[in-house]
C-alpha cells in the first residue's frame, strides 16, 4: 500500500492488534474490515482546519495478506487508516520524497 502526498512526508506510527474492530475518529462509530487481524496507520502533522483526504474511503484487496484498507479518522490534523489483514502482521515501510510504501509481512511468532 502506497500513500503519496503533495509535498514530504508525516510524521506516523503503526499500531498492531488481534482482531479487525475499529473506531472511527472522533465519532467512535464501529467499523469492521474484512480478516482476522488489524493493523493502524496514525499520520500527524496535517492541516486541522479542514479535510485532509477526499478519495475512496474503503478499498477491498485481493490479499493474500491486505484485505481492505478503511479510511477511520481525519480529525484536528491526524489521519488514520485501519487495515484488515488475513493473519497477524508487521509493517515494512519505505520512506520517499512525498511517499510512505507499507508492505505487510508475516509477524513473528
Amino acid at each position: 500500500m502506497t500513500v503519496t502526498f503533495d509535498q514530504g512526508t508525516p510524521q506516523f506510527e503503526i499500531k498492531t492488534q488481534a482482531g479487525t474492530h475499529f473506531l472511527k475518529d472522533p465519532s467512535g462509530i464501529p467499523v469492521d474490515l474484512a480478516g482476522s487481524a488489524g493493523l493502524e496507520i496514525v499520520m500527524r502533522g496535517f492541516r486541522g482546519d479542514m479535510s485532509n483526504y477526499n478519495g475512496v474511503v474503503s478499498i477491498a484487496s485481493n490479499g493474500p495478506r491486505l484485505l481492505q484498507v478503511y479510511k477511520i479518522g481525519d480529525f484536528e490534523g491526524v489521519v488514520t487508516w485501519a487495515i484488515g489483514l488475513s493473519a497477524p502482521s508487521c509493517a515494512s515501510v519505505t520512506v520517499g520524497a512525498t511517499s510512505l510504501s507499507f508492505q505487510f509481512i508475516a509477524a513473528p511468532a
